[in-house]
């Protein structure tokens, strides 16, 4: 074989094995797809029940660009609404479950559902004692870092991830649902 030239059967061998791989990697996703999307509702569904805790029935809405979910209690009265937003943490996007209680204009609830940040460290935003100091925090006061809400340690953008994702879920909540219904 002659220095730089590729012999035709190699590019059709080589041709065949992508064409399988992507074929293959085709019906893996298709079949996958399905139990993806239904993991991820699960998991929603288990966030809802954790940012609102009394809730025995949830119901799911869509407003507009907004979706969120409502909770009720056991004779059917609306305890408050749960959805999704985003903050930008060290390592990448922190995406949490904020519960809200529109009449009272506060927060009943906070779960972290991903982030990537460095374990041991801006990790510890998953912990309770992080977590509990928002629970019960009216829609007024300032989500102040080092002010009205404490910092982890060596983990400020981790913190402050979590605390823009709130404001901005709170910041929806009013502007969609506008606090009654």
């Amino acid at each position: 074989m002659a220095k730089g030239k590729i012999e035709p059967r190699l590019v059709i061998v080589l041709t065949i094995i992508v064409m399988c791989s992507a074929v293959l990697l085709s019906f893996v996703h298709q079949w996958t797809e399905p139990i993806i999307a239904e993991h991820a509702a699960s998991a929603d569904a288990e966030a809802v029940l954790a940012v609102l805790p009394e809730a025995e029935e949830t119901e799911f809405v869509s407003a507009g660009d907004l979706i969120y979910y409502k909770g009720f209690d056991g004779a059917g009265n609306l305890i408050g609404i749960a959805l999704q937003d985003e903050g930008r943490g060290y390592e990448g996007g922190i995406r949490v479950m904020v519960g809200l209680d529109m009449e009272d204009e506060k927060v009943l609830g906070i779960d972290i559902l991903e982030h990537s940040e460095t374990p041991g460290l801006g990790s510890r935003i998953t912990e309770e004692d992080f977590l509990d100091q928002f629970v019960g925090k009216s829609f007024s006061d300032s989500f102040e870092l080092q002010n009205d809400i404490d910092v982890i340690s060596g983990a400020t953008a981790s913190s402050r991830g979590v605390t823009e994702a709130i404001k901005g879920a709170i910041d929806k909540a009013l502007e969609v649902y506008g606090g009654g219904e």
